[in-house]
């Protein structure tokens, strides 16, 4: 078993659904994002993932077809399986083209569960937000009403962008190329 990074945490461990593409890629990012604050992100990110996930297949359950016995047509669910499959499938044949590690210790049971418990933090915090009836329901689309504190602050930022643009039309074309042109040549030194 890798071990869990600076002080023990598993916290470091971004992972996936086990044996999915997703799982995997996280699996071979989880050296390069190491135990700091883009580790914890990652991990935050999986469960937020498995939350995401369960909602959207909550409101496709919602969306079933009113007719119990309709189905659909042959060649949708066909390239709905070979799609599922493919997700499944080429990640586990790029990572046997491009090993990052030994198969072997991808599929360990230690880095399964490494993969497997920010998958179950999520489900249960979507078993534990749906139990809550003192939610707030947004409706669907309507992200406006959770961001409508932000208006003054977008309106104050847009007369800033705007003042700043009417600063900057006052100089010739000339100027502001040859500002550009200094700032590359200053950067490309430093």
């Amino acid at each position: 078993m890798a071990d869990a990074g600076a002080g023990g945490h598993h916290c470091a461990r971004p992972r996936g659904l086990p044996l999915t593409g997703g799982s995997l890629a996280k699996y071979a990012a989880k050296d390069l994002l190491g135990a700091g604050l883009a580790g914890t992100v990652a991990v935050v990110s999986s469960i937020a993932s498995t939350l995401l996930m369960i909602h959207f297949t909550r409101r496709l359950g919602e969306n079933t077809a009113a007719d119990a016995d309709a189905r659909a047509p042959g060649v949708l669910a066909l390239a709905w399986i070979v799609m599922a499959l493919a997700s499944l499938v080429i990640p586990w044949l790029l990572y046997l083209d491009f090993p990052i590690e030994a198969l072997p210790k991808a599929l360990a049971p230690a880095a399964l569960w490494d993969a497997l418990w920010p998958v179950l933090v999520g489900a249960v915090l979507a078993f534990v937000l749906d139990r809550l009836r003192g939610l707030p329901r947004v409706p669907a689309g309507d992200v406006g009403i959770a961001l409508g504190g932000l208006k003054g602050l977008t309106l104050s930022g847009g007369a800033a962008l705007e003042h700043t643009d009417t600063f900057l039309r006052r100089w010739p074309v000339a100027c502001v190329v040859m500002l550009a042109v200094t700032l590359l040549f200053v950067w490309a030194f430093l």
